[in-house]
């Protein structure tokens, strides 16, 4: 239902979950998330 209103292809939950545990290159840069707010003053535990 969300992907037909957001007009995005039709698929199934396990296969988007798959695509988000794929690799390193799936992570879209939140790996390096901690590291750009520390730079920007953000204590983090």
């Amino acid at each position: 239902e969300f992907q037909k209103e957001q007009g995005l292809p039709d698929q199934g939950w396990i296969r988007q979950a798959l695509s988000r545990v794929r690799g390193p290159e799936a992570l879209s840069g939140r790996d390096r998330i901690r590291e750009a707010l520390n730079a920007l003053g953000f204590a983090l535990k």
